[in-house]
């Protein structure tokens, strides 16, 4: 009989600390589950931080400077370090996304984790993403935000790296001449309006993103 209470007092402890140990994990992968899908969120349009963008450096493709590409390709000659401390401007941005990767799609295989920019200047090329990281990565330490906007499209998805102006005037860099857009667009929805009829392809349903939530690993 001693031995029969002596071990159910210890089973019903053993099964009390099972039962609450397995809540506290519970518990603590239901909050870190949570707070993973908060951080994946879309954002509102209105939550997109400014930044002070000068005259003339965030100009369309076809009013790109001769000077500007010089330098671009010269310095796109060194290390991505080198690109990232040297390029400045949105215009610097766009040249390297538009005419030194090669938009090939070659990185489809990768996982958003496994992109960075310094795979992708050693790359040279890639797709939607390459480009979106490129612009975010050069633009990091020149006040930009890391934001990605995510449209749908009838084939295939599309991503571009997204900025606001000091006016609340939205632009985009991207991988493709189309994606290139100066901040001139009072919304999201206009800029993407602007994207599909520059490139031809009907987007819709944008989305906007913190790029590290997507691209982990963008600016090593």
């Amino acid at each position: 009989m001693k031995i029969k209470k002596f071990v159910h007092k210890h089973l019903f402890k053993t099964v009390a600390l099972v039962t609450w140990t397995a809540s506290a994990l519970l518990w603590n992968y239901n909050i870190h589950h949570i707070g993973t899908l908060i951080r994946h969120l879309p954002i509102n349009q209105k939550k997109v931080v400014c930044v002070d963008v000068e005259p003339g450096t965030a100009v369309m493709p076809q009013y790109y400077s001769e000077k500007s590409i010089e330098r671009v390709y010269r310095i796109s000659k060194g290390s991505a370090k080198m690109v990232m401390d040297s390029l400045k401007t949105p215009e610097e941005a766009s040249i390297y996304c538009t005419y030194i990767l090669n938009a090939d799609g070659s990185d489809s295989l990768l996982d958003n984790e496994d992109l960075s920019f310094s795979l992708i200047h050693q790359r040279k090329s890639g797709s939607c993403r390459s480009g979106t990281i490129a612009a975010a990565a050069i633009l990091k330490d020149n006040g930009f935000q890391p934001y990605c906007l995510n449209m749908d499209g009838e084939q295939f998805g599309h991503v571009v790296f997204l900025y606001r102006d000091q006016d609340s005037l939205f632009g985009s860099v991207g991988i493709n001449q189309s994606d290139i857009r100066s901040p001139l667009e009072k919304s999201v929805n206009d800029l993407v309006a602007g994207i599909s009829y520059s490139s031809g392809h009907r987007y819709t349903n944008p989305k906007i993103r913190v790029i590290p939530t997507v691209f982990p690993n963008y600016d090593k």
